[in-house]
């Protein structure tokens, strides 16, 4: 509407304004009714779902070890759908079990013999079968002859439809022994395998560690999760070989979790030697000439586009009044005791985006102060703040982790070699200065 833009609803048959305070409540009625009926067609939803768990239908994906088969109805459509046991899968399924308990196979082990024997996993990845599946199996009740549904809900965050873990009161557990592959007896021994390895109590120092760190701020392991092997477009991770090496080691990780015969790289170089050669190869690139030519265009961009930040701010000080009229409104539907659920949402949806709008401003404001400053100068502050971060590559590996995804948008190729240069990797990737921004 800012735009000259006119927006008709076509089941109104009419044209939807703002020119007034009662357009305005009218379109806040509006959506506050359509929430209010998508909230009951959810809760119309949830019912027959539950209603069609409880009768032992599937109500949701295919399950490695059974097939979905539909049950037609007097009209000859479908009416619903049930599971039925694959032959073919139960066998695989109970090898599993057979040799967790009486082999005293590790999962990656069984992975292993999976992928080696040629059996396909259950989404037909080419990647073969890891141990995080196989563990996964091991603990589906459904294997058990038990159905639990319902353990997880649809929410919205954010603008995006995600989900939440429901509380164990609500599960909805249901006995199906038709559908049970795992014998009891096999299944307690699992299950008791599992209550000796695998205890339910955290590790001591994982457990103090601050959950909102960050993966970059718990890793000791400079490439780690950064680096992927060229062979197979698996991560490259660190891992302990006290027997062969003494030393942590970088190596493939489908290799190490899936076997040979999803990659054959079994390269494995010691962790020092990789971190000193990304790092030295950093520090390198990281020059004067590289920052002179990063800095005068990023400054030619700028002011490139300074033309449209006038035009930019007003629309944005526009969307800003606008929410910030809807936050007033919303408050004081909220002091007045007519608060509910929906206010409460749309409440913090305008908080959001009022948050946004500010942030967006003060960068244009950046933006504009940027355009306007000497090139010399702000390429002298940023070759001072370069100088500290090359400094600082290698003190701290959390910190240095986060400069390389600043750095390298993509990953670094890790390719194997064994020639007249010996045994290790080569290491490649595209990096670019784009994260960083100049700060006065």
């Amino acid at each position: 509407m800012d735009a000259g833009v006119r927006v008709f609803f076509y089941l109104e048959d009419r044209e939807r304004t703002l020119d007034s305070t009662l357009d305005k409540m009218m379109l806040s009625l509006t959506g506050f009714a359509s929430e209010m009926e998508r909230e009951r067609t959810s809760q119309r939803v949830h019912g027959r779902l539950l209603q069609k768990a409880r009768a032992g239908h599937v109500v949701g994906c295919k399950v490695f070890g059974y097939d979905n088969v539909d049950v037609p109805g007097p009209d000859g459509t479908r009416q619903h759908v049930v599971r039925r046991i694959n032959h073919v899968e139960r066998d695989i399924i109970l090898r599993i079990f057979e040799m967790y308990s009486a082999d005293g196979s590790g999962m990656h082990t069984i992975a292993k013999a999976l992928n080696a024997d040629g059996i396909p996993p259950p989404r037909g990845s080419r990647r073969g079968w890891a141990g995080s599946c196989v563990r996964a199996i091991l603990l589906r009740p459904l294997y058990r002859g038990v159905v639990v549904w319902n353990k997880t809900q649809a929410i919205h965050r954010g603008g995006t439809q995600t989900s939440r873990k429901r509380p164990q009161s609500e599960w909805e557990t249901i006995e199906a022994p038709d559908l049970r592959i795992v014998p009891p007896d096999l299944a307690e021994r699992v299950k008791a395998r599992f209550a000796r390895t695998c205890p339910v109590c955290p590790h001591p120092k994982r457990a103090a560690r601050e959950p909102s760190a960050g993966a970059d701020l718990r890793s000791q392991y400079l490439l780690s999760g950064l680096a992927q092997c060229a062979i197979c477009g698996g991560s490259i991770v660190c891992q302990l070989r006290r027997k062969e090496y003494g030393k942590n080691t970088y190596m493939c990780a489908y290799y190490h979790g899936r076997g040979r015969t999803v990659c054959t790289n079994d390269m494995r170089v010691r962790q020092g030697i990789m971190d000193s050669a990304i790092l030295h190869a950093l520090k390198r690139v990281l020059d004067e000439k590289v920052i002179e030519e990063a800095v005068e265009r990023a400054l030619a961009e700028i002011r490139a586009g300074q033309t449209q930040f006038p035009d930019r701010r007003l629309a944005a000080e526009r969307t800003l009044s606008l929410i910030e009229a809807r936050l007033r409104h919303l408050v004081e539907a909220v002091a007045t005791g007519k608060a509910t659920d929906v206010i409460y949402s749309e409440l913090q949806k305008d908080e959001a985006a009022n948050k946004t709008c500010l942030i967006q401003l003060d960068s244009l404001d950046r933006l504009t102060s940027l355009a306007a400053q000497d090139g010399t100068r702000v390429e002298r502050a940023l070759a001072e703040r370069v100088a500290d971060m090359r400094g600082a590559l290698g003190r701290h590996i959390p910190h240095t982790r986060q400069i390389l995804r600043k750095l390298i948008p993509g990953r670094i190729l890790c390719t194997p070699f064994n020639d007249v240069r010996g045994r290790g990797y080569a290491l490649s990737a595209v990096g670019s200065y784009e994260g960083y921004s100049v700060k006065n």
